[in-house]
């Protein structure tokens, strides 16, 4: 029983321990904060799905949308648009990212 526990534990404190590692780095920059959030949010959000303790996991989930939603979005959107490795692939399913609001995205930035 006590195996299994900490089996749970390491799955669910794993994604935070590597979370902190990479943003408290000394060269960490915005994109890599914003692939971190989604990082956790695709690891918590397949962990609900393989049936583990989803009310733990629900409540991790909804901190990491209240952090996104208390955070300026658009300075993390920019600099994932902005970074030649990543361009605007991870937003590729965004309708609401059209080139329209990526191209209006540095203007209301700059104002």
């Amino acid at each position: 029983m006590l195996i299994h526990i900490s089996k749970r534990m390491k799955k669910h404190l794993e994604p935070l321990a590597l979370a902190a590692w990479i943003t408290q780095t000394a060269h960490c920059c915005f994109n890599q904060v914003l692939l971190v959030f989604g990082l956790l949010y695709a690891e918590y959000q397949q962990l609900i799905n393989e049936g583990d303790d989803s009310a733990g996991l629900t409540a991790i989930l909804d901190s990491i949308e209240s952090r996104w939603a208390k955070c300026d979005q658009e300075i993390f959107l920019a600099a994932i648009i902005h970074n030649p490795i990543y361009k605007t692939v991870p937003f590729a399913n965004l309708p609401i990212l059209n080139l329209t609001c990526i191209f209006a995205l540095p203007c209301r930035l700059w104002k």
